[in-house]
């Protein structure tokens, strides 16, 4: 486990991942003196160590966002007990399955997202945009109108290199690209990453973004029928590549 400070208050801390794969796992936290906010909880036994490390530093959860309920971004949530959790209205099927069989109580959302809603929490300013796409309980987080978290609309390998998007059986591309189109018009200074370092600068945001839209709609516009190296440019620059497969059969 690493601890990056993302800037004077917003911390990350980084799961190298297992095996041979190329994704790092992150959870992000807003600090309010001694309580926290919770961007993801990624899997129970990393939500556990960052519970473990808070407590030491005599800093409370007080309360979680999850940016969607697939287990590497929810399995940990019912560590922490006395938290409010917030999500998509529609959680139930993946937060149900990412959440079986833990150790800790199930542990049921609070607060659900049908459209959108701004919530305060210290001095942060909080805007949650339901965003489907990669699936469809997705969530663009804003905070302070300068820094947005994407959950897996965006996504880097350890390497830096573009990840492709995945496209999961309950998301659709065309609402991938709408929700890329969305957070593009939001124009955030900095794009703070589940998976993959933080992106900074609105114009190398923006790069990041219309790749992953470029592809999407490549895609689309070829109903599938197309390479991969025919979707990008400088191939070599992406990740998981072999997600093309399974992105194409969902056109």
């Amino acid at each position: 486990m690493k601890i990056i400070n993302v800037n004077d208050k917003i911390i990350q801390y980084v799961f190298d991942p297992d095996g041979n794969e190329n994704l790092d796992c992150r959870i992000t936290v807003l600090r309010d003196n001694d309580r926290a906010l919770l961007i993801d909880t990624a899997y129970e036994e990393q939500s556990i160590k960052v519970l473990e490390d808070l407590n030491s530093k005599g800093i409370e959860v007080n309360e979680i966002i999850l940016s969607h309920c697939h287990p590497d971004h929810a399995n940990g949530t019912g560590v922490f007990e006395g938290a409010i959790v917030t999500c998509s209205d529609e959680y139930k099927n993946n937060y149900t399955m990412s959440c079986s069989g833990t150790k800790y109580k199930y542990k049921e959302p609070d607060v659900l997202v049908s459209s959108s809603i701004t919530k305060e929490f210290g001095d942060y300013n909080i805007k949650l945009i339901k965003s489907k796409g990669h699936s469809k309980c997705g969530l663009i987080i804003i905070v302070d109108n300068d820094v947005a978290c994407p959950g897996d609309l965006v996504m880097a390998s350890r390497q830096d290199k573009t990840v492709t998007p995945y496209i999961c059986s309950d998301g659709t591309i065309t609402e991938h690209i709408e929700s890329l189109k969305r957070l593009k018009l939001l124009n955030p200074n900095m794009l703070i990453l589940a998976h993959g370092n933080k992106i900074e600068g609105k114009e190398n945001i923006k790069v990041e973004i219309t790749k992953r839209i470029k592809y999407l709609e490549r895609i689309l516009d070829n109903n599938g029928n197309v390479k991969f190296e025919e979707c990008v440019e400088s191939p070599n620059e992406w990740a998981f590549s072999r997600w093309h497969e399974n992105n194409t059969t969902m056109v």
